[in-house]
């Protein structure tokens, strides 16, 4: 840009050269802004990021003529065309160009991970769906004497906008100007309300988006999907427990964001419940959704005493690392997202329901849904584990099944209920079925087995469990991890199959799953593993390196135990904490086709189990059965499965296919083991070779 500057005092043409040395600085700004994720490299945005620097770059030439810096403006005789030839700036003379111009954008600066509010600032951009004038002299119209723009027009640094009726408005727009101003494209979440609170008494809370970090709150950065374009409506879902909230209020709030209020601001007043420690932490939450996509949650610790105390006594609040939700935001939002949260003020049984849609048309509760599924969920499970193995095969197996399936219904809420049944109809009238996404804190329940009362759609009515039902995908809400968002779309190019000779006392063959590996390798190129110790530690560093990783092999639930987790042909068993202390560096796709490793557990009070691990790890996605399954039948899950996932079949559809196949026929309950961690519409690509 400085060059530009130079070489155009020194020419006759010169306004040109200033101009065009602002495009490298503006080029810069947008892959820089790219980088920290505040917006893509689209023509729309190159244009808005390159005008405010190119547009700098002509009044900071004008200026140094009209002090005499330049060759042309020492010589009043040169004649300087007001428009280049093939060229759509004019010449510094021309006065089109307004007294004040926009600073380019300052780069984003401070610690990695930490964006300073300037780098999601779309003051200086321009959206990619904003058009140019088509009529030059339309867009550079001079304004008034003074400097002023006319009545109509928005200044956006050095480009002026016309009237919103010289433009095209696309489909669906209800104005240029929404269209063109956009909101900053993330912010911070805003949770304001003393450190220190009293029980009994009532506080303020103050709930909204703030443009940087706020101390004392955990909580990334919340970033708009890329479907919401313009003004929007923000969802706040407040979550305080142990806290009442004043009457009249509301637990749920919607504010309007904009590009003239981008910062919005709610207030509310909480008093904490009567207590009897001298002190207590606690903590109020806030879940962020826009359109049913869950942005993030954010949580503000608070120290709760009994009794007010002098300042110098005061305790500080403990603070909460919080649970983080990273949802991925080009994906379609599920019909219905569900996050199952735990009541620590409550008995350990206690759970808190919240939910979102992007159907405008549903009326979602107003505050936590509270249930209680008693204080030994784990013996629920275990109890599960044991009886589907004494039943499998068994005439009684479909009237057993429906049972537990009724036992689960009856712990979910009837406010859920009623939302699935208003989702099911939604998708029934479009000919599919419906997307549920789970996020949750509780590791026992499969709620996928819960029987549904009215079945919809083209499932039949000996298949009523939810997961057959309704295309289910979990997430885990963990206290650290995982974090890694659950993507759209995960590339298979490689996939290692780990699978192996079990010869050892007290584990039989497995010849189906030696099959299933040696047609998986044959099929789809898979490079085998073999599934002993040192193979196995390699390939989860990464040697071989693979997209998708399929255990074909032995499997057990005994969390009180050394053997626990994936069984390996020497007889040893891969720990989930062996899984978890390492990293996956590919993220990868995991099916695990073994018995009982979908179960989850609790380990020092946080969400566990072999799933859960490779989560942590860093996996996209985890396919594991809850209990035992058949070696055929999960040969045909696996075949199947990997068929219609490679034609783009999501993965949440091919197992609510398999439960739907479960019936009065079916001597096995192997197709309803399989509990499935990602986004319900997440999809494996395979290159077209």
């Amino acid at each position: 840009q400085l060059f530009g500057l130079i070489r155009g005092l020194r020419r006759k043409s010169g306004f040109k050269w200033a101009l065009l040395g602002g495009i490298p600085t503006g080029l810069g700004a947008c892959v820089l802004s790219q980088q920290f994720g505040a917006s893509p490299i689209t023509p729309g945005w190159v244009a808005g990021w390159t005008t405010p620097p190119v547009a700098m770059g002509g009044i900071l030439h004008a200026a140094l003529r009209s002090l005499g810096g330049g060759k042309a403006a020492a010589d009043p005789t040169a004649s300087e065309p007001s428009w280049e030839s093939g060229s759509d700036f004019p010449d510094a003379d021309d006065r089109s160009h307004p007294t004040e111009a926009a600073s380019p954008p300052p780069g984003p600066g401070g610690p990695r991970g930490e964006v300073a509010e300037e780098s999601f600032g779309m003051e200086a951009a321009t959206p990619p769906e904003a058009s140019a004038p088509t009529t030059p002299t339309s867009a550079r119209a001079a304004p008034p004497e003074g400097g002023a723009p006319t009545t109509g027009t928005t200044t956006r640094g050095a480009r002026r906008i016309p009237e919103a009726s010289a433009l095209p408005v696309p489909s669906g727009s209800t104005s240029v100007t929404d269209e063109v101003r956009d909101p900053p494209r993330a912010s911070f979440a805003l949770l304001d309300c003393p450190d220190v609170v009293v029980a009994s008494e009532e506080f303020e809370l103050a709930v909204g988006l703030t443009p940087v970090p706020q101390p004392g709150v955990s909580g990334g950065p919340l970033v708009r999907p890329p479907t919401s374009v313009g003004d929007y409506v923000l969802t706040i879902q407040l979550v305080a427990d142990g806290f009442t909230l004043a009457a009249g209020e509301s637990w749920r709030h919607s504010l309007a964001v904009t590009a003239d209020a981008p910062y919005p601001t709610t207030r509310v007043h909480l008093t904490p419940n009567a207590q009897e420690a001298s002190v207590k932490p606690a903590a109020v939450q806030a879940v962020y959704s826009v359109n049913g996509h869950t942005m993030g949650l954010a949580v503000r610790p608070v120290a709760v005493v009994r009794t007010a105390v002098p300042a110098s006594e005061t305790p500080q609040p403990v603070i909460l690392e919080g649970v983080e939700i990273a949802l991925p935001l080009d994906a379609p939002a599920a019909d219905l997202t569900v996050r199952i949260q735990k009541a620590a003020s409550q008995s350990g049984g206690k759970l808190m329901w919240t939910f979102d849609t992007p159907h405008a048309g549903l009326r979602l509760p107003d505050e936590p849904v509270i249930t209680d599924i008693g204080d030994e969920p784990e013996s629920f499970v275990r109890q599960l584990i044991t009886g589907i193995s004494v039943q499998e095969g068994r005439p009684g197996l479909l009237a057993y099944m429906t049972g537990v399936g009724l036992t689960i219904a009856d712990e979910m809420p009837p406010e859920f209920w009623s939302l699935f049944q208003e989702i099911a109809q939604l998708a029934a009238s479009e000919s599919r079925q419906p997307t549920l996404f789970l996020l949750s804190e509780e590791p026992y329940v499969p709620w996928e087995l819960a029987i549904v009362n009215e079945p919809t759609g083209s499932v039949p009515p000996s298949a009523q469990f939810l997961g057959a039902q309704a295309c289910v995908g979990r997430w885990v809400l963990g206290q650290r991890r995982p974090k890694l968002p659950p993507p759209a779309v995960v590339d298979v190019q490689e996939i290692a199959v780990i699978s192996g000779v079990y010869d050892q006392p007290g584990w039989d063959r497995l010849l189906d799953a030696e099959a299933e590996a040696a047609e998986l390798c044959r099929l789809y190129g898979g490079m085998p593993v073999d599934a002993g110790p040192a193979a196995v530690l390699r390939c989860l560093a990464g040697d071989p390196d693979a997209d998708l990783l399929h255990f074909s092999v032995h499997g057990v639930y005994d969390p009180g135990s050394t053997t626990n987790g994936l069984v390996l042909v020497d007889g040893s068993a891969l720990d989930p904490l062996q899984v978890k202390g390492g990293m996956l560096k590919s993220s990868p796709f995991v099916f695990l086709n073994a018995c009982q490793v979908g179960a989850g557990s609790k380990l020092l009070g946080d969400y566990a189990g072999m799933a859960e691990a490779f989560l942590y790890a860093g996996a996209s996605g985890v396919i594991a059965p809850l209990w035992s399954i058949s070696d055929t039948l999960a040969r045909g899950v696996a075949r199947r499965f990997y068929e219609e996932a490679f034609k783009g079949t999501p993965p949440a559809e091919v197992l609510r296919a398999e439960r739907a196949a479960f019936g009065a026929g079916t001597p096995s309950a192997t197709a309803l083991a399989y509990l499935y961690y990602g986004h319900p519409t997440l999809r494996l690509k395979r290159p077209a070779t």
